[in-house]
């Protein structure tokens, strides 16, 4: 009988794969490791988490809803809507071609949420109102290098702005939607990335870029004001270099809502919307 071994051939494997309906790509997907990591990849690429209510437990869907009757090896975007279940640590572990993972509700501060080691995560978090209300921590993966912060202001006040710990390799982070915030809680907001700016990361901000006349009367927008917010408090620092501070500066954008989805192509559905058509 001849054999073909499958990483001589990735052109004829990749065409099998393509070829073979749900079934006959079931049945492959118990013949090895790779190829069951390959078969989940093309049939599982996203996943939805969802607790079970007061009882505990978890149970896994593929994005129509459809209960998943194992871990899929090969998924790449893990939705955890709600708040997170308890479950086995090495369940987590089965998420070995984790790419993104996308967080609302309790799950964006929730420490375990932190357990899985995707590349990008995406939050969708609503800042809590009134008065006396502290702000959260919102936990990162430590593998997280692209952070997408989708935040909702509804009437918070300075003390209730989030905090975001957990990822010492962080190289860029996108802000979404600021304008609907006084711009004193987005720059107290933007204030916590400045060591990574001026470490080498970017920051930036997608939003309108709306008038700020009411703070001094001057006809100055939003991102000049922001940008000038970020740069005195980087001059601030014992140890900044003026040449330094130029170049975080550089590093800090803010595009339009329209800019931000061009510059996405493929991946702006992923990042930009909650929850995302199965």
């Amino acid at each position: 009988m001849t054999t073909i071994d499958h990483t001589a051939y990735p052109a004829i494997i990749d065409a099998i794969l393509a070829h073979t309906d749900v079934r006959g790509l079931m049945a492959l997907r118990t013949t090895s490791k790779a190829f069951k990591q390959r078969v989940d990849a093309q049939l599982f690429p996203r996943a939805v988490f969802h607790a079970r209510g007061s009882s505990g437990g978890y149970v896994l869907t593929d994005p129509a809803g459809a209960p998943l009757p194992f871990a899929p090896s090969g998924v790449r975007v893990l939705d955890l809507p709600g708040e997170l279940a308890d479950g086995p640590v090495g369940y987590w572990s089965s998420f070995s071609s984790l790419e993104a993972l996308r967080r609302a509700g309790g799950t964006v501060t929730d420490r375990r949420s932190a357990a899985f080691a995707p590349a990008t995560v995406v939050d969708w978090y609503d800042v809590p109102p009134g008065p006396g209300v502290r702000g959260q921590y919102i936990y990162l993966p430590p593998t997280t290098q692209r952070y997408v912060l989708h935040i909702s202001w509804r009437g918070a006040r300075p003390e209730a702005i989030p905090r975001v710990k957990g990822a010492d390799g962080l190289r860029e982070v996108v802000i979404v939607r600021p304008e609907r915030a006084p711009p004193q809680l987005v720059a107290q907001l933007s204030h916590q990335f400045l060591p990574l700016m001026y470490d080498g990361g970017e920051l930036t901000i997608v939003g309108q870029d709306v008038s700020i006349y009411e703070l001094d009367e001057s006809p100055e927008g939003m991102r000049e004001w922001l940008a000038a917010q970020l740069r005195t408090q980087l001059m601030r620092k014992s140890t900044a270099q003026p040449r330094k501070v130029d170049a975080a500066m550089a590093r800090f954008r803010w595009l339009s809502l329209a800019e931000w989805l061009a510059e996405l192509g493929d991946t702006a559905k992923m990042e930009s919307t909650w929850p995302e058509p199965g």
